[in-house]
């Protein structure tokens, strides 16, 4: 059972989304601010990231996009890549500009 997902996305030394969610209270930290989500939007999310691997590579550059995201369950997951993403990365920044939309 999920306890918490963590994801970090920066370029270089700037951090532009720190989402850390709380599962099963439906809550969610979005760079802060404090955001209630729903059932339906958690399931989109592990739709998303369900397939991923566990390290996409890393592109040397100060300016590339970097991502982490920690699943905290019975063990920790680290899903990681800096300047290479899986095909549906975009989908993850989507999820992510919903909720950015609530504030």
């Amino acid at each position: 059972m999920i306890k918490t997902i963590e994801i970090i996305i920066q370029n270089g030394m700037f951090e532009k989304i720190r989402c850390f969610i709380v599962w099963e209270k439906d809550i969610c930290y979005l760079n802060e601010k404090k955001i209630e989500i729903e059932k339906e939007w958690k399931e989109r999310l592990l739709r998303t990231i369900r397939l991923w691997k566990k390290e996409y590579g890393i592109v040397n550059g100060m300016d590339q996009e970097e991502f982490k995201i920690t699943i905290v369950s019975n063990e920790e997951e680290v899903i990681h890549g800096k300047g290479v993403f899986p095909n549906n990365y975009q989908e993850l920044l989507e999820l992510l500009g919903e909720l950015n939309d609530k504030e």
